[in-house]
């Protein structure tokens, strides 16, 4: 919640650090969802938030090999990644990735080898990364947000 300036996020930083004030409700947001949670002690409720799904991976790939995903973040589901030819991959789940409502980032950009990386949504279930040749994807960061 740092960066968040309201008088909302100001109340949740104050519980959260001293939840005796709040009668013993602690606070904390998760970073998987965007929501907060809060308990009494006995249940916890999602509070706030988009709704989106996220996952973030750094992705490896070398030789004639499909990427390699090290998740951080996962609340879409097990997407399965694939090389289907020199320089181009794919990420594979079914139907999860809503037309209009998918954000991925980075979508283009030029890696320290010169060479253009592009990723682009190819259908509601397969994101695709382009690039000249293999061994080009060195620790990219890659994320996708699916939006309600």
């Amino acid at each position: 919640m740092s960066g968040v300036s309201s008088p909302y996020a100001t109340r949740l930083r104050e519980l959260a650090a001293d939840p005796a004030a709040a009668g013993g409700v602690r606070v904390y947001r998760n970073t998987a969802t965007g929501k907060v949670r809060v308990s009494n002690g006995t249940t916890w409720a999602d509070v706030g938030g988009d709704g989106s799904k996220v996952y973030r991976a750094i992705i490896n790939q070398s030789g004639t090999s499909a990427p390699v995903a090290t998740v951080v973040v996962n609340s879409l589901g097990a997407i399965v990644w694939s090389r289907s030819g020199a320089g181009l991959y794919r990420a594979t789940l079914t139907n999860a990735f809503t037309v209009n409502k998918t954000f991925i980032a980075p979508n283009s950009f030029t890696a320290d080898t010169g060479d253009t990386i592009s990723i682009i949504q190819s259908s509601a279930s397969i994101i695709t990364i382009g690039t000249s040749a293999d061994d080009t994807l060195n620790a990219l960061m890659f994320e996708i947000l699916v939006y309600p």
